[in-house]
């Protein structure tokens, strides 16, 4: 069984289209993880999805049909990472076994807030008409296992809250996700984080703005890409890749950007829409 890791998602803040942005994608948030049989074999499996953006519309496109059951890490409540739950179409069809867990960065449940979302007049329909195979629950506490996948979280520096999933494989390997993360205003998250990194093989990390941007930009939860190269370098991370693009940085933007982050770090470059990574 390979652990494939499925880039579905990759915009902060709004979707985007148009032809622009077809090299990076337009969807927000959201990445699956999943084994993918080397045999003809049907073995049931399960699948990790972290963040629920538009990006989730891409699921079926990529997931294996052996998976019967997925389990959503939602890193934080904000709509970005959470607004592809209000129309995915298993989320009503039944034909899949869902589990939602999330940590609890204001009073009270994601379950409780998200019926406030999915409410007339801002809705037209309720989580009522849900599949009953669909279920939320609170982000446990300290590590655990999903399937045979061992999950550790730790909180992240973020407006309202964030978590962090480092997720570790049954060879060894790691991958760590940090959604939307800004480096330098909590230092002693920075340093735990780094630890909680260390020599992970893949991280994907928030690099929304341009090195220009950021200072205009300081205080609003996001990092600039250069300085996530920096963090994930002294981390020592094998491999980062840089996500959470802006929804206003087209691909010439994007391609230029890697350019100037590959020449002082070549193990960097910045994720597609669709890109799938092997762990």
């Amino acid at each position: 069984m390979k652990n494939q890791i499925c880039l579905l998602g990759l915009r902060g803040s709004i979707s985007v289209s148009g032809p622009q942005f077809a090299a990076f994608g337009g969807a927000t948030s959201t990445m699956a993880v999943y084994g993918k049989p080397e045999t003809n074999q049907e073995i049931t499996t399960d699948a990790i999805i972290i963040d629920a953006g538009t990006g989730i519309f891409n699921l079926r496109k990529h997931l294996p049909s052996t998976v019967k059951k997925i389990h959503i890490l939602l890193s934080h409540l904000h709509l970005d990472h959470i607004q592809g739950l209000l129309m995915l179409p298993e989320m009503f069809n039944g034909e899949l076994e869902i589990v939602i867990y999330c940590g609890e960065h204001e009073e009270g449940s994601f379950e409780e807030h998200f019926r406030r979302l999915m409410q007339p007049p801002i809705w037209p329909c309720t989580p009522d008409i849900f599949s009953k195979k669909v279920s939320f629950l609170p982000l446990p506490k300290g590590d655990f296992l999903l399937g045979d996948v061992a999950v550790s979280t730790m909180q992240g520096a973020h407006p309202n809250g964030i978590d962090i999933f480092k997720l570790t494989f049954q060879n060894g390997h790691s991958l760590v996700h940090v959604g939307d993360y800004e480096v330098g205003v909590k230092p002693d998250v920075d340093e735990k984080l780094r630890e909680f990194a260390k020599n992970a093989d893949i991280i994907l990390m928030d690099g929304m703005y341009a090195p220009e941007e950021y200072e205009s930009r300081k205080g609003f939860g996001h990092s600039s890409w250069d300085m996530t190269a920096n963090f994930a370098a002294s981390a020592e991370a094998k491999k980062l890749k840089i996500i959470h693009h802006a929804p206003d940085h087209t691909d010439a933007i994007l391609l230029r950007g890697q350019r100037d982050i590959m020449n002082k770090y070549p193990n960097v470059s910045f994720a597609r829409e669709g890109e799938v990574l092997e762990i």
